[in-house]
């Protein structure tokens, strides 16, 4: 708590302010600190909704900190983004476990693991646009990407002058945005559902799985088509040439 003081991650900085505070608590990770950082690229937020690939993607974190630590001992707070049932659901089973669960809004304001995740978050995005902002191959005319924000003055001057470019857009622009779809002239993306169906989970399964009971020896999947329930599966996958 000293050493993040009264960072806000909502304030606009320079890369350099974010990563001298991550440098200060960075070493705290030989007395116990741990995190780890996934990262979603533009693709994936373009064809699938913003919210349900939280869900899967914190969940998938959860689990991975399932098999590590006493969940009895654990505390998890989420910052509230509209957290879906799939994701509440595995939530309340480790909540029957003995971990103390927290979901709540503007988390990053009451719980100091919350505020460190968003500071990490941001120092690891800035690194990333920093590194972006100075590569001249994504500059245009002598202008760069400016913050990266579509509302920036300056990424909004360079969006049109790309455009005007009649390049194709960079890897990292979000081509599911509505100012990007301004500039191509097209209707907003109906965007899918992430790859997540509980429909193939045998009752079985979500019965213990909803009674804090997660073992793979009960997981058995039921066939979308002819609806048999599976206690083992074989995947293929074939590659087109």
């Amino acid at each position: 708590d000293r050493i993040i003081g009264a960072a806000d991650t909502k304030k606009r900085r320079s890369y350099g302010y974010w990563d001298k505070l991550f440098q200060k608590f960075d070493h705290l990770k030989k007395k116990g600190l741990d995190f780890s950082i996934e990262t979603i690229p533009p693709w994936v937020i373009d064809k699938y909704n913003i919210n349900k690939i939280m869900d899967v993607t914190y969940q998938r974190q959860l689990n991975m900190f399932y098999r590590d630590v006493d969940m009895s001992k654990a505390r998890i707070v989420i910052d509230n983004y509209s957290v879906g049932p799939t994701l509440m659901r595995y939530i309340n089973m480790l909540e029957s476990q003995g971990s103390e669960i927290i979901v709540t809004s503007d988390a990053e304001s009451s719980y100091l693991e919350v505020k460190l995740a968003s500071l990490l978050a941001k120092r690891h995005s800035q690194r990333s646009i920093e590194a972006i902002r100075s590569n001249p191959e994504f500059q245009i005319n002598g202008i760069n990407i400016g913050s990266g924000n579509a509302g920036d003055e300056k990424t909004k001057t360079w969006l049109e002058a790309w455009k005007k470019s009649r390049q194709e857009w960079p890897w990292f622009v979000k081509r599911s945005f509505k100012t990007i779809l301004a500039l191509d002239g097209k209707p907003k993306i109906k965007k899918e559902q992430p790859l997540l169906n509980e429909s193939l989970l045998s009752k079985e399964f979500v019965e213990k799985f909803n009674k804090g009971e997660l073992s793979i020896q009960s997981l058995s999947l039921v066939c979308p088509h002819c609806g048999t329930i599976m206690k083992s599966v074989r995947l293929i996958f074939l590659e087109e040439a």
